[in-house]
């Protein structure tokens, strides 16, 4: 019995004719009509001196065209990276496929037959029943405002494991990420899908080629790897996204977390509702809010219309931790003490400043994965506010090195001259960082134990300047003026340190920590052993 083939949707194709495709972008002189037996030699998988009369296509009982097993039988000789590959498919019952498989084949409409009868398919192994996705419209960076859709998320793929369904997802959706990562935590297998955008490097021909270069990465991958070339004849289609299109088509279950009016995910909801509308597997969750989910003109009231089931997940206030200052220094006789700018502002300021901002993502010394994790287990229970960072900071009494912004590789923490109490004026959003400068949380440091620290201050210049840095100086080089939106950065007086910021080594009298009001001050009088300083009178 054939266990892996080729076929083209549910159709036989004639045995002793060539499969003829149009122009398929595969780095040949001759662009013209060329078979699949042309293909592969192109890409190696046969010997370029076969006789073609022997490689055409013998008949088969069956419903498909078994290629991969045509190839083994019929060719005198194959390349050795390709016999491997055959003996590691046929384990694995691989299908390679003009189209998909025939099985996927009869769920899909004929605008996806349009764009994949032009396509190789390849599936590692048998697809299994009960194939579960969740999809989304695009997310905001600020991962902390996702909050609800991070539960969401968690507790549809909980669900999935409790089913015993497989996750299907596909390479360059918004949910992909998280999605196979919170199956990763909670044991659900995968069937990940891969579409290839055509372009210059990336042909049908190098698709086979990789096929062969990365078998032992396919078949070893825990997951089923569903992957579908370019477009033989070059042609890109130039509506909704293929990999959209398939997860909304193929997967039996299906769970919306956003759906943005207009946007792809609608559309393919759409398509899916219209093709089965009373199947009662298309969930769309419904926002947090309870009065916004009833409003007839929005998008989750028409999807509701067309037989969507409606999905909100209830939240136990109780459950949402707010933040918690708990006592750092209980042999602390003395709170320290709570300035106000008037007690400062007559003196010359001694100081450089440190503000904080909050940070969605992952914090300095955390992965981007590390993060993704505290989300999909609720285990950010602090949040990432500014004042989040700020108790984080004294907590750990450390200010870790960044190189986000700044040209050098190695990491610094900056400082301003600017004083605190013009913080508030100079506030502002940074667009194309996508944050907030002159926020006014932080800590100031007396600018003579800065200096010891190897700060220095910044070294503001053009490209010019650069050039004529010491290596050792290159941490301090910033330009002058921002080529994006003309910021002038000679305003934040700025100074730097190339490395982490130990705060256990400064003297109590040797910094400052930025509130805004005394209520903040309150809070943190517990966990810093440096004065306060509020900006607000």
């Amino acid at each position: 019995m054939e266990i892996y083939g080729f076929c083209y949707g549910n159709s036989v194709l004639a045995a002793s004719e060539f499969i003829h495709l149009r122009s398929y972008e595969c780095n040949m002189v001759n662009r013209n009509e060329a078979t699949i037996v042309q293909l592969m030699q192109s890409a190696d998988w046969i010997r370029s001196d076969s006789n073609q009369t022997e490689l055409r296509m013998p008949k088969n009982s069956g419903s498909s065209l078994c290629v991969l097993s045509w190839l083994s039988r019929s060719s005198p000789v194959l390349p050795v990276q390709t016999e491997r590959f055959l003996a590691a498919a046929q384990l694995g019952q691989a299908t390679l496929t003009l189209g998909l498989p025939t099985d996927w084949a009869v769920k899909c409409d004929g605008a996806i037959h349009e764009q994949l009868h032009r396509c190789l398919v390849f599936v590692s192994g048998p697809i299994p029943p009960s194939l579960s996705a969740v999809a989304s419209s695009r997310i905001s960076k600020q991962w902390d405002r996702q909050q609800y859709w991070f539960e969401c998320l968690r507790t549809a793929m909980i669900r999935m494991r409790d089913n015993g369904e497989t996750l299907l997802t596909a390479e360059g959706t918004t949910t992909h990420r998280y999605a196979v990562r919170a199956a990763d935590l909670f044991g659900i297998p995968v069937v990940r899908i891969s579409c290839v955008t055509p372009s210059r490097r990336q042909t049908s021909r190098t698709w086979l080629k990789s096929l062969v270069r990365l078998a032992e990465e396919i078949f070893n991958n825990s997951s089923i790897q569903v992957l579908v070339s370019p477009p033989l004849d070059g042609v890109v289609h130039s509506g909704l996204p293929l990999a959209d299109q398939l997860v909304a088509t193929l997967a039996d279950r299906y769970v919306a977390l956003d759906v943005r009016k207009g946007g792809h995910v609608h559309a393919v909801i759409q398509r899916r509702m219209h093709a089965d509308p009373a199947n009662g597997k298309t969930f769309v969750v419904l926002p947090d809010s309870l009065e916004a989910k009833v409003k007839p003109a929005s998008v989750h009231h028409d999807l509701l219309a067309q037989g969507a089931v409606g999905w909100h997940l209830r939240r136990d206030p109780a459950t949402v931790t707010p933040i918690v200052v708990a006592d750092k220094w209980p042999s602390q006789i003395e709170t320290p003490p709570v300035l106000s700018v008037k007690d400062v502002q007559d003196e010359p300021w001694e100081f450089l400043g440190h503000w904080t901002r909050a940070n969605p993502q992952a914090w300095p010394d955390q992965t981007e994965q590390e993060r993704i994790d505290e989300l999909l287990l609720s285990q950010d229970r602090n949040g990432r506010s500014v004042l989040a960072t700020l108790i984080r900071i004294l907590r750990r009494e450390l200010l870790q090195a960044s190189s986000r912004t700044i040209r050098s590789e190695s990491g610094v923490v900056c400082f301003t001259e600017v004083p605190p109490w013009e913080w508030p004026g100079r506030r502002t959003f940074r667009p194309h960082l996508s944050r907030w400068d002159f926020e006014p949380y932080g800590i100031a440091i007396r600018k003579q134990r800065v200096k010891q620290l190897g700060g220095r201050p910044v070294i503001y210049g053009d490209e010019a300047k650069w050039q004529t840095l010491e290596p050792e100086d290159h941490f301090r080089f910033q330009k002058l003026v921002d080529d994006t939106d003309g910021i002038d950065w000679t305003s934040e007086r700025e100074w730097r340190i190339p490395h982490d910021v130990d705060l256990r080594l400064l003297a109590d009298d040797a910094a400052v920590v930025i509130v805004p009001n005394q209520e903040v001050a309150r809070q943190l009088t517990s966990i810093s052993r440096w004065p306060m300083l509020v900006l607000d009178e």
